[in-house]
């Protein structure tokens, strides 16, 4: 596996943690949404699929250098899964906080 393509995976997106999470109280709109940015930087050709909480990203994959825009998430745990052909695949639990950027 190509070592490039773990390490954007593990340094893009902050650790989860055991930490409680604040529900809102009733009356109170939910808070601001995450937003994540995926880019098939690895140096291989090959497609990268993004798997986000067991949802595709893009089904038909992306590119060498192909990248997405920035995209609205819930905060809070998440799930990512990265496949890339040949390489391999990344998965990462992730704990995105309200109005992040990754």
């Amino acid at each position: 596996m190509n070592a490039r393509l773990i390490l954007a995976c593990l340094i893009a997106l902050p650790p989860l943690h055991a930490a409680e999470k604040k529900k809102p109280k009733d009356g109170e709109p939910p808070p601001p949404p995450a937003h994540l940015l995926f880019v098939n930087a690895v140096e291989d050709r090959g497609l990268a699929f993004v798997v986000l909480d067991g949802q595709d990203v893009q089904r038909r994959g992306f590119r060498n250098g192909q990248v997405t825009g920035w995209l609205g998430v819930a905060s809070g745990a998440r799930q990512v899964r990265v496949k890339h052909e040949p390489l391999g695949i990344v998965e990462k639990e992730s704990d995105l906080a309200p109005g992040s950027h990754h």
